[in-house]
């Protein structure tokens, strides 16, 4: 079910998503900070929240990282980006 609401200029929106930088949605994001992890370190933890599960991990590298790697060629979510925040 789609539901409207109405903002005022002075409403903060806060959007969280991965992939969200995408083109059509630049023209309604005033500002952005993106949270760069490196992949190596989303790996490490991505194998520690899920108990080091191979077959999650293939699943990321041959589907999620695949069309991330597209993501960041294509959108260029760090230059779009109004602060790029880098965790370790």
């Amino acid at each position: 079910m789609m539901q409207s609401y109405s903002i005022d200029s002075f409403d903060i929106i806060l959007i969280e998503g991965v992939f969200i930088q995408r083109e059509e949605w630049r023209p309604f994001i005033d500002y952005s900070i993106f949270l760069h992890v490196p992949k190596d370190v989303r790996q490490i933890r991505l194998m520690e929240r899920d108990n080091g599960s191979k077959d999650l991990l293939l699943k990321y590298q041959r589907r999620y990282w695949r069309a991330e790697d597209y993501y960041w060629t294509t959108e260029k979510p760090l230059e779009g980006s109004s602060q790029v925040v880098l965790e370790n």
